[in-house]
């Protein structure tokens, strides 16, 4: 858990900063483009069957890491917000 929940916290205000910075729409397709590369791989991994707990542990740690962006990207983008 700490290892998906921990860069989050580290990583928000970075998020913030790259939603004030740079176009909106370009960061959501640059984090979902990455969640969707990591769930591809970590899906290759799982199905050939070589996945090991390392690789689980990086795994939860990327998603960790994309994830604050695409929260705040969807917050940003609703129309409540804009």
């Amino acid at each position: 858990m700490g290892l998906q929940f921990g860069p989050q916290l580290l990583l928000l205000p970075l998020s913030g900063f790259a939603a004030d910075r740079f176009d909106r729409r370009r960061l959501l397709i640059a984090t979902q483009a990455a969640m969707g590369a990591l769930s591809l791989a970590l899906g290759i991994l799982t199905v050939t069957g070589v996945i090991q707990l390392w690789q689980v542990c990086a795994f939860a740690f990327l998603f960790g890491c994309v994830t604050p962006s695409i929260r705040l990207r969807a917050r940003l983008s609703s129309p409540i917000w804009s």
